[in-house]
This record gives C-alpha cells, structure tokens and sequence, in this order.
C-alpha cells in the first residue's frame, strides 16, 4: 500500500486548492489512503485526505515523526505543500517508480533530478530504466526535501536518527545516516527532461513546482508561466505574499 503524505502548515492553507486541485487533474494514480499532516485545518480540504496534527513547537523532524508514526502504508509520497504539479504525471513511469521501492531493497525514488556538481554530471542507468539512475552515496545529497517515494519505514529511521533538527538541518545533517546505513536511493529523469535554474531539472515522470514558495514569497523567476496560471487558476493574489 501506498499513501499520498502531504506536510504543510496552516500559514501555507492558500497553497492547499491548488495542491488539491492539480493533484486531482493531473494524477491519474490512484493512492490507497491520502494524508495531510498540519497544525490545525482552519478550512475545508479534500475530503478523501485523513488529517494529522502535530505539536508546531516542536522542531520539524521531530513533528513528521510524530505523524509517519501514525501511518500504516508501507510506502508513502512524501511531500510538501508549495509542490504543486503543472503537468500530468506519467503514469507508466511513475508506477514503475512505486513499484522499484515496494518490490526491491531500494529505500526511496526521488521523482526529479537535483544536485549540486559532480552529483548531477552523470547519469548512471539503474536496470536499464529509461528513467531510474542511482544516488551514489559520494554525492554531497543523497536524499531532499521534495516529492519522493519511500518506503516508510526507511524515512522514520532517518528521522528517528536525526530528531530536534530544522528542515534546512535536516537536509544537510541527514546525508550522514543515508551513507552510514547505505540507503539504495534513485532518482527519476527521463532524456527529455530539462534543466531549471542551477541546481535541478524538471521532471517528465512528476511535472512539478519544486518549490513555489521561499522565504514566504512566491518564486516566480524560476516558475514564471507556471506559477501565473496557477495564480489565475485558483484566483490567487501574488502581491499578498508578494514575489521573488
């Protein structure tokens, strides 16, 4: 079984239509339960996602903690609110990413590539996939915060082993235990997947916004098409969180 495992924050709840309502028009996979973790609901949300609450005093490993051990599938897509997708996923691709964690000793498939050099110089083919490669465990990041497919348990592990942290701590700190514990991590890029920005590319098999919001603001210099229909979409005014 797998969840769809959304964490947000209900200082971010005008990210949650559009997240809604992409996921719905352009997933056709269909998740066997659909979480979302916050501090509170303050508004009506889709009605198939299960709420979970944690403590917002609590540092953030410690709070997605608390909330994967409230979860009984035995793989989850984890991911956040202001990753909002603007494409429809492939499903064949995508099945086959769910079906490398469920059905192997792979702990997690990373649904875009990212990285910094030499990490993203080459490509390294896993199975003869046409779009899985390896997370060798010499690159500098071996697993994101961004839309990645794990097995649960593996993802509590790197939490239970990485508590009082920040999300910014917890991507740099957390490398160390993927290596020590030799994680088998993937990446999913496809050959007609494009770079965006410096250090990441879209993705063909999860078209999706990395990160839509930094620092409180809307990030439309890298996703400036994207984040403007998205905005007329859901009738969303940019100038309130203002812009990057």
């Amino acid at each position: 079984m797998i969840s769809y495992t959304l964490y947000t924050h209900s200082e971010y709840s005008d990210c949650w239509a559009p997240t809604f309502g992409r996921l719905d028009k352009h997933c056709s996979f269909k998740f066997d339960k659909y979480f979302i973790l916050s501090d509170s609901i303050e508004e009506p949300i889709d009605s198939k996602f299960s709420h979970i609450s944690y403590d917002d005093t609590i540092p953030y490993t410690n709070r997605l903690l608390s909330c994967l051990n409230q979860i009984d599938t035995e793989l989850c897509l984890f991911t956040h609110e202001d990753m909002m997708l603007y494409g429809d996923v492939h499903k064949q691709y995508f099945e086959e990413c769910v079906s490398v964690v469920g059905d192997s000793d792979v702990d997690f498939v990373k649904l875009i590539k990212g990285g910094i050099p030499p990490d993203t110089d080459t490509d390294i083919k896993y199975n003869n996939s046409d779009i899985l490669n390896y997370i060798n465990h010499s690159f500098h990041y071996i697993f994101a915060i961004q839309p990645t497919i794990w097995k649960t348990q593996s993802l509590i592990s790197l939490l239970e082993n990485n508590q009082n942290m920040s999300i910014w701590d917890f991507e740099v700190q957390g490398q160390s235990y993927c290596r020590t514990k030799e994680y088998i991590g993937l990446y999913a890029n496809h050959k007609e997947d494009k770079k965006r920005g410096e250090f990441h590319w879209d993705s063909v098999t999860y078209p999706y916004i990395s990160t839509a919001i930094y620092k409180g603001k809307w990030v439309t210099d890298q996703y400036p098409d994207e984040l403007n229909n998205l905005f007329l979409e859901y009738s969303i005014n940019p100038a309130i969180r203002g812009r990057s």
